[in-house]
């Protein structure tokens, strides 16, 4: 059996899926690479997971969650599923309008199961740790930088218009660094989306069923 094959299996087993279409197994066409350095655990969110990348040596972990092993909706665990509210839990009402959607939208198809996976692989094989690392770092230059600035070029400036001058350009600089981080999560969740809809055709509207299931569970 191919490696790729060898790995979307491992991650089958975790989940306990039985069945899921061979031509999707063979459209992920996963790296060697990959397989090596991609560790899959089962996860109690609802949502796939992933931290870590496999382009530095300590490889990704990838969450899978329980969810992705109900295959109808009387396989839920509905004891696992509570409210949380005024810092106490309660009971779902299964049989309300709300508790049948968010029933509804716990069972996911095996092309959403596959998506969820794949989009999380990609994650894994970006450079993402490098990227943020990178701009954590210009953030800190950033502030450093302010600081020699504002207590150079106002020397004079007594305590209270030194401190607001600091916090003045050290806010500006801190919305900079809020700008460009959420903006580069955007560009890189849009790229990893696309790069997982383009493995294939059926993966891809195993897609828009995911995020289907997620904006009717929220």
């Amino acid at each position: 059996m191919n490696s790729y094959k060898r790995s979307i299996w491992k991650f089958i087993s975790l989940i306990n899926i039985h069945y899921i279409p061979l031509q999707v197994l063979y459209n992920l066409n996963l790296d060697i690479n990959l397989e090596a350095k991609v560790f899959p655990f089962v996860s109690y969110d609802l949502d796939p997971v992933s931290r870590g990348s496999i382009n530095i040596r300590t490889g990704a972990i990838v969450g899978i969650p329980h969810i992705f092993a109900y295959n109808s909706s009387t396989d839920v665990k509905k004891e696992l599923f509570k409210i949380y509210n005024d810092y106490s839990y309660s009971e779902i009402n299964w049989e309300s309008g709300t508790g049948k959607a968010f029933l509804e939208s716990l069972v996911l198809s095996d092309q959403a199961k596959m998506f969820g996976i794949a989009r999380e692989l990609k994650y894994a094989q970006s450079y993402g740790p490098h990227i943020e690392a990178t701009l954590r770092s210009l953030g800190v230059y950033l502030i450093t930088v302010v600081y020699g600035v504002v207590t150079t070029l106002l020397p004079g400036m007594g305590v209270v218009a030194r401190g607001a001058a600091l916090t003045t350009f050290g806010g500006i600089t801190l919305a900079i660094y809020i700008s460009i981080m959420d903006a580069y999560n955007c560009w890189k969740d849009k790229r990893v989306d696309l790069n997982a809809a383009r493995i294939s055709e059926e993966i891809a509207e195993g897609g828009v069923e995911y995020y289907e299931k997620v904006i009717q569970r929220n």
